[in-house]
Formats: structure tokens, sequence, C-alpha cells
């Protein structure tokens, strides 16, 4: 499944979001974090507006911006 078609999903959604940030320990998934991101830059503009545009993708999208913002506030301070 694409990263769309499974941000979209009621149950899928929890999935991608289990794949950037550990939904038990809230920590980021390093290990697959790369494979989210770059799934994501795969999506066109118009897939990138539609789930903006969504309920369950937003959950996504928003999980995803603040765990990369974490990674990358951490990594500069070490």
């Amino acid at each position: 499944m694409q990263f769309a078609s499974l941000s979209l999903h009621p149950h899928g959604n929890y999935l991608v979001q289990h794949c950037v940030r550990n939904r038990r320990t809230g920590s980021p998934q390093h290990d697959l974090l790369p494979i989210v991101l770059s799934a994501c830059n795969r999506q066109s503009i118009r897939e990138l507006q539609g789930l903006v545009q969504t309920t369950p993708a937003t959950f996504v999208l928003h999980t995803l911006l603040e765990t990369c913002n974490a990674v990358t506030v951490s990594s500069l301070l070490t």
C-alpha cells in the first residue's frame, strides 16, 4: 500500500504513525522514520493537499512533522 492510502485509512493511519513514533514509548522510530519520509516525499503536491484536508491523514502528518522536529532539535543539541 502507498503512504497516502494507509494515511487515509481509519486503521492504517495508526500503523503509519507507529512507524514514525512508537505509540507505547513515544520515542521516534529512528530506523523507520527515513522510510516514511521517503514515502511521503514521493507524494505529488495534489496528494499531499488531499492528505492535509482529510482527518485521519492530518494526524499522520502532524505526528511526522512533530517527530522530525524533535529529532532535528535533539540532533542539534548533541
